[in-house]
């Protein structure tokens, strides 16, 4: 496990996480997993408060499916409130799964990171498998090292612009 890793339990939880992490847990019941049964819900909180919420959708071609963070995180940036702090994924094969906590695939993780881009922080990942009894909590930068993003690309102006217009087109 990477340094920045901690497994926690629920009741560790901030009111606020909790609060997420159950959010994630709600929609996941909502996930199209027609192939995998693999249902994963995400929530993310952004900077003014708001929380966006979405479960993965599944395809025949498998790599067309969409992830629940991508929707989460799609969502916040749709209402015009684009600067998340946290996210939540909560995954299993049922509610009633005392599984592997899962985490975000590398696809997500880029997507994640990207987020932390235009929020201008390291954003907090909270992991928690179906039932709650495995929590992880840790930063982007711990699951993604050495990663390549925007401004690496010297794209800070361009991020403020770009931040300026979903804010303004709300």
């Amino acid at each position: 496990m990477p340094m920045g890793v901690n497994h926690v339990s629920f009741k560790d939880l901030s009111t606020t996480q909790q609060e997420l992490v159950f959010s994630a847990q709600k929609v996941m019941s909502k996930a199209y997993n027609i192939y995998s049964d693999y249902f994963v819900g995400a929530s993310v909180r952004t900077k003014k408060g708001g929380i966006y919420s979405s479960a993965n959708m599944e395809n025949s071609s498998y790599g067309l499916s969409i992830c629940a963070e991508v929707g989460a995180i799609q969502q916040a940036i749709s209402s015009g409130d684009p600067e998340i702090t946290t996210i939540a994924v909560c995954g299993g094969f049922n509610s009633e799964n005392k599984g592997k906590t899962p985490t975000p695939c590398g696809r997500c993780r880029q997507l994640i990171y990207e987020s932390s881009q235009i929020s201008s922080i390291d954003l907090e990942v909270i992991c928690a498998n179906s039932d709650l009894s495995g929590i992880i909590i840790t930063k982007i930068s711990d699951l993604l090292p050495l990663p390549f993003g925007s401004k690496d690309l010297h794209l800070d102006l361009k991020i403020k612009e770009i931040k300026k217009r979903i804010k303004k087109s709300k």
